[in-house]
C-alpha cells in the first residue's frame, strides 16, 4: 500500500470514530475501497 492510501484509510477510520460508530472498521474500509475504486476510474478516464 502506498503512503497516500494508508493516510486515506486511517483518515476514514478517524472519521468513523468521530461520527460515533465505535471504530466501525468495516464502514471505514468500505469508504476507503469506494474512494480507491473511484480514484482508479478517474485515472482511467484521464489516460484514455
Amino acid at each position: 500500500m502506498k503512503t497516500e492510501e494508508l493516510i486515506r484509510y486511517y483518515k476514514a477510520n478517524i472519521e468513523a470514530i468521530e461520527k460515533g460508530l465505535n471504530n466501525d472498521s468495516l464502514s471505514a474500509d468500505k469508504k476507503f475501497r469506494l474512494g480507491y475504486t473511484q480514484q482508479a476510474l478517474d485515472g482511467y478516464k484521464c489516460r484514455y
